[in-house]
């Protein structure tokens, strides 16, 4: 049966499935080449909105792969969300934006594992899934190689997921949404951007509450920074000027950005730690003055986001994907020597001290876990809550029976069960079988109670997760017992 929603850009009409009412594909901004993102105008007629629109230039083997979505179906012209609601009836339901991971070169808001009707069922939320550029077309400086209009280009995504959130104010209530309680949630990269989000005054006018779930504030790079990424992809591109970018087929643009990274390991002059920042994540938010005049995390810090509540947390054992794609040090004096470059000379006796039972494998998945995430987490929430009470920290814990337990708690297993989606295509594959399913109905009523009441504790539930302090910092530890737990100290190098 079809939906009509009347918006202030046109009327779309949606679909119900499975007790929710569906729209897809609604494009709410156009994406020239490098620039910020262009208002579209209101369209007559009725415009159909049952098919997932085209998503961003992106590697086939990006996020799709690991989270079981078909190859992504590419364009410039990628700006789409997708809405899940009850009905278009009640104008008060709380609003839930989900913007997704993948190392801003990959992903979707149209990947299977978002499907937000649990959340809908529930809930009575409203889901928002957005698509956003990615890779060199979202995150590429190009503010000292090109003319003034292109002073933002290396936040170019970030702008995207702005645009995106404005559309939802203006419009969200035609689709039974409160456009006044908004809660952003992402993991990975689509929390780094939150992180970034919270420390430009422009997007804190559209949301009140973010879920940041395993990133936070550090992932931005300075002018200098980016200015070398830009120089290393015009190398690989062999360009003579960037002017040659601006018209350049997308595809080669897409090829190439892959080659940027080990362009940077080339270059001899970068110190190892400028190496590690950009190496790891090229194209990343960068810094441009106009929207973002600070490091979020100083942002944070002197407490421009003062007014927003968190819930921030990690998997205890994030690096363990990674290291599937690495090659891991199998001693444990080549994880010395990798923290000596890094000025860390202390690090991996620390590590030892506390942790000697661990081999060297072990040890080294355990520090990039918190070196990359962990211990920034806890830095936004001390930071945060110099400021803001209402902060709560999470661990997840629990371990997949995947690949014979490999994976552990690894980086984006918690997704399926935020979102109840256990049974969607393609879970099973990363968590194995018969995973928790109580598990999956705790932490995505514990989310859209957060969304609703700026606390994810309610009475119906047989648990408090404490506020996050850094007196005493207390953390709720998700696994077959979820328990209070003190937040393990940060260790030092």
């Amino acid at each position: 049966m079809s939906v009509i929603a009347e918006t202030n850009c046109g009327d779309y009409e949606g679909y119900e499935k499975n007790g929710t009412v569906i729209f897809k594909g609604i494009k709410y901004a156009h994406a020239p080449r490098f620039l910020p993102p262009a208002k579209i105008e209101k369209h007559d007629g009725l415009h159909k909105a049952d098919k997932f629109g085209q998503v961003s230039y992106q590697p086939t083997e990006a996020m799709g792969g690991l989270l079981s979505g078909p190859d992504p179906d590419v364009a410039e012209e990628c700006l789409f969300l997708n809405i899940h609601t009850m009905d278009l009836n009640n104008k008060a339901r709380p609003v839930m934006v989900w913007i997704h991971g993948g190392g801003f070169t990959g992903g979707s808001g149209s990947t299977p594992w978002y499907n937000g009707t649990k959340f809908v069922v529930n809930s009575d939320v409203v889901i928002v899934t957005i698509n956003y550029r990615l890779g060199a077309l979202g995150f590429l400086n190009l503010s000292e190689f090109l003319d003034d209009r292109y002073r933002s280009s290396g936040l170019t995504g970030i702008l995207d997921q702005i645009a995106a959130l404005k559309w939802i104010h203006e419009n969200i209530a035609a689709f039974g949404g409160d456009p006044n309680n908004v809660t952003i949630f992402g993991e990975s990269a689509g929390a780094m951007s939150i992180g970034t989000l919270l420390a430009i005054p422009e997007a804190r006018r559209y949301f009140q509450k973010a879920i940041l779930q395993s990133g936070a504030t550090r992932n931005c790079l300075t002018q200098q920074e980016s200015k070398t990424v830009t120089e290393a992809y015009l190398n690989v591109l062999t360009f003579d000027s960037a002017e040659q970018l601006l018209d350049c087929d997308p595809n080669i643009l897409l090829k190439k950005q892959t080659e940027v990274s080990a362009e940077l390991l080339r270059n001899k002059s970068l110190d190892p730690i400028h190496v590690a920042k950009t190496v790891a994540l090229p194209f990343q938010p960068s810094m441009d003055g106009i929207y973002l005049t600070k490091i979020p995390s100083a942002a944070i810090k002197d407490g421009d986001a003062k007014d927003i509540p968190l819930i921030v947390g990690t998997n205890s054992d994030e690096w363990n994907l990674f290291a599937l794609m690495e090659k891991a040090p199998k001693t444990f004096e080549e994880i010395e020597f990798r923290a000596r470059q890094f000025n860390k000379p202390n690090l991996v006796s620390n590590y030892r001290n506390i942790h000697g039972s661990l081999n060297a494998t072990e040890l080294w998945n355990m520090i990039m876990t918190d070196i990359v995430f962990r211990n920034i987490a806890v830095g936004l929430l001390n930071d945060q809550t110099e400021h803001q009470p209402n902060c709560y920290q999470y661990l997840f814990s629990w371990k997949s029976t995947a690949f014979d337990g490999v994976l552990g708690a690894c980086h984006a297993l918690e997704i399926p069960f935020v979102f109840d989606n256990l049974h969607v295509a393609g879970a099973k594959f990363v968590t194995g079988e018969n995973p928790p399913e109580e598990l999956g109905r705790l932490m995505n009523r514990l989310w859209s109670n957060f969304a609703h009441f700026g606390d994810p504790n309610s009475s119906e539930l047989d648990l408090t997760w404490p506020k996050y302090s850094a007196a005493d910092p207390k953390l709720l530890n998700f696994n077959i017992d979820v328990t209070v737990e003190k937040t393990a100290p940060v260790v030092r190098g």
